[in-house]
């Protein structure tokens, strides 16, 4: 009898106990169904049936429900330059200051790779919800320790507000995911909420993607140059070649609008290499004295076949390498950091001076200066013209350029210079070369106006 009851006993342990491990085991694989591993936040498949409920349970009660979608900037870099597992432990801790931020506010979700959302049930005003967007970037941008490197990635806020920007999950998440590329498209680290002419924007820019497809097979893009003189004399000492598209409706089109979709739709390496291909084979009848600059998007400098497209274009046209001048802005060291002084380097290595144009407008860390070796610094029109109009602030800007670009053994280049006024203040403020329609408009060839020239004169 005792043994009946003893294996009774066991056999009711053993069934209890293969229920537990049973119901561990589906706990387990119900958290690991809805939450990312990694960081611990909800993850991509969990964030649908929340953000419907919540939404649904809002609309109820008369209330709104936000989603604000995060995305990391510069994480890819980091992930470059330190590993994927440095680039791992940053996510951890990002998930982390996005849980703090938003506390009890709301859910904090992973998408995937650098993507998360946050799910705000029972919206206050509009301002709170803008603050709470302010205070994700504030936190997500906080410099962190990566492989004993301080590490600061920004982020970027879309929002969408339900049922004022739509009314089910797939119109929210897509009106944020518009209002997150109308912010990257700003220039990243803001907070923006929807807006109906958003999808405008996006449509456009998609016809002009297209046009610009077919204008690229159609041999429609064009380069042009513009003079570059000396300012003591205004000799021509370069040109700068100056991409060009006149649309066969639409008209000009300016490369401010068409270069940033060029970059998104992945055709400015493309664009790049062809440019630099025809301006060299274009500077290699110019008499030798003559420079040639070439503008760079960061995402040229970001990928691997820039130098071996340079080399080709150098050696195609039988131009000098130290007759070439590549300009390149502040976003290069933004998206990239030490990657792109590498990339620069090599560059530098093979014979060719490097400007960085547009100094003053963006971030201007003097550590892009000394780091880069640039022989070149462009001053912004913007400050040109503020300054020729009295502007002591810009005229401040301007000498403190001149003289940090002599320090380093530097040339100042001022751009924009349109009025005889203009000219005077940047000869009077050092720098040293001048750029604009003052001194020419953008031609076709220089080398076929200078043998017209010549055959004048002749």
């Amino acid at each position: 009898m005792g043994i009946v009851i003893f294996a009774i006993t066991f056999a009711y342990l053993s069934g209890r106990r293969r229920r537990k491990e049973v119901s561990a085991a589906n706990a387990q694989l119900s958290y690991a169904a809805n939450h990312d591993l990694l960081t611990g936040l909800a993850n991509r498949a969990y964030f649908h049936p929340l953000f419907e409920r919540e939404l649904a349970d809002s609309i109820t009660a008369g209330e709104r429900c936000a989603i604000l979608l995060v995305d990391l900037d510069r994480f890819k870099w980091v992930n470059d330059t330190f590993g994927h597992s440095a680039g791992d432990s940053l996510l951890c801790a990002v998930a982390r200051s996005l849980e703090e931020a938003v506390g009890d506010n709301g859910h904090a979700v992973r998408l995937g790779g650098d993507e998360f959302a946050v799910v705000v049930p029972k919206v206050g005003s509009d301002i709170e919800l803008a603050n709470l967007g302010n205070r994700i970037i504030e936190q997500l941008s906080a410099a962190r320790i990566v492989d004993d490197a301080s590490v600061a990635v920004g982020a970027t806020v879309g929002i969408a507000v339900g049922p004022d920007d739509g009314q089910d999950i797939k119109t929210l998440t897509r009106s944020a995911d518009l209002a997150l590329y109308h912010g990257k498209g700003d220039g990243r680290g803001c907070c923006i909420r929807y807006q109906p002419a958003m999808q405008s924007e996006v449509d456009e820019r998609r016809l002009i993607e297209n046009d610009l497809r077919d204008a690229l097979e159609k041999g429609q893009i064009s380069v042009a140059y513009q003079s570059i003189v000396n300012a003591r004399d205004q000799a021509v000492v370069g040109h700068e070649a100056l991409l060009r598209w006149e649309h066969p409706t639409r008209g000009f089109i300016s490369p401010a609008i068409f270069v940033p979709i060029a970059e998104e739709a992945g055709l400015i390496n493309q664009i790049g290499d062809w440019v630099l291909h025809s301006a060299c084979a274009e500077a290699a009848n110019w008499p030798a004295h003559i420079r040639l600059s070439v503008n760079l998007s960061s995402f040229q400098v970001e990928g691997s076949g820039l130098l071996a497209s340079v080399v080709h274009a150098l050696a195609a046209s039988g131009l000098s390498a130290d007759r070439l001048e590549l300009e390149v802005t502040e976003s290069v060291f933004l998206r990239q950091g030490n990657n792109g002084d590498e990339a620069l380097e090599r560059l530098r290595s093979i014979g060719v001076s490097l400007a960085l144009d547009d100094f003053g407008t963006g971030y201007s860390s003097l550590g892009y200066l000394r780091r880069a070796a640039f022989s070149t610094i462009k001053v912004d029109r913007s400050f040109v013209k503020s300054a020729a109009k009295g502007s002591q602030d810009s005229v401040a800007i301007i000498k403190a350029i001149v003289s940090l670009a002599q320090d380093l053994g530097m040339k100042t280049t001022a751009e924009g210079v349109e009025t005889p006024e203009e000219m005077a203040k940047m000869r009077d403020l050092g720098c040293a070369q001048l750029q604009g329609y003052l001194f020419s408009n953008p031609i076709a060839s220089p080398s076929r106006d200078m043998n017209s020239a010549h055959r004048s004169a002749a």
